[in-house]
């Protein structure tokens, strides 16, 4: 190869790591709007990607000695580093002695006809409590035959994807639907009793974050929060939040 081809390859490697280093880095900055415009919202799923593309990069400006183009990348690699390594870096620990629940939450999706299946897998994974989600008149007259196994239980069936029920073999202390926020679906408090102590769950399913929707979504999730605050005791937040861990 000629030092000619040779220069013109590196140039249009060192090009495209610019243009892909400055891409993802403008997505990465991009994603801290999404509390002002909700399609930004799209941009924050992906830091672990956003990773794994702005590190070659990076490295690729520095050896180039492109370094102002490098700096906004490494800037950039570090931040996401730092939002996905706080999902790691916290130790989870368990009290000696602490009772156990094993939770189970389900979205089924409404128009799933496949009943038999995920009775199956609740029978499998036997959990203590199960929390699931879009269900229908027709899903709570199917979850009817498991309630040898969990006599505890109380529903919102809806046919519009925010149908939501728990249901528990263990005892329960108050069950109850409510609404949070203002988007007027239905969550499930409840406060299970569990060895000698209490467990909180709030169960809940807001609306997917599109347009007006995200505001609400924010509301409800905000209104959640507010409860769990607001108990005593340990407390479960669970469902289909529409939400990943860095939106």
């Amino acid at each position: 190869m000629s030092i000619e081809r040779q220069s013109r390859s590196r140039s249009v490697l060192l090009g495209i790591c610019v243009r892909l280093g400055v891409l993802t880095s403008v997505a990465t900055l991009l994603a801290f709007g999404a509390r002002w415009w909700w399609p930004l919202e799209l941009l924050s799923h992906f830091r672990v990607q956003y990773l794994w593309l702005l590190a070659p990069t990076s490295v690729g400006l520095l050896v180039a000695k492109r370094y102002p183009p490098a700096l906004l990348v490494g800037c950039c690699l570090l931040w996401n580093l730092a939002l996905v390594g706080s999902d790691y870096s916290c130790p989870s620990t368990t009290a000696k002695h602490s009772a156990r629940l094993r939770l189970m939450s389900a979205n089924v999706h409404t128009g799933n006809r496949d009943y038999e299946r995920f009775r199956r897998t609740v029978r499998s994974e036997d959990p203590d409590v199960l929390l699931v989600m879009e269900i229908d008149d027709g899903w709570l007259a199917e979850l009817s035959e498991l309630r040898d196994d969990y006599p505890h239980g109380e529903a919102a069936p809806r046919g519009d994807n925010f149908g939501i029920g728990l249901f528990s073999k263990v005892p329960v202390e108050s069950l109850q639907v409510t609404f949070l926020g203002g988007a007027g679906v239905p969550s499930i408090q409840a406060a299970l009793k569990v060895g000698d102590g209490t467990i909180n769950l709030v169960g809940t399913h807001p609306l997917p974050p599109v347009g007006r929707n995200s505001r609400l979504r924010n509301e409800q999730l905000t209104a959640a929060a507010d409860l769990a605050a607001g108990m005593k005791g340990p407390v479960i937040i669970a469902g289909d939040l529409n939400v990943t861990p860095w939106s």
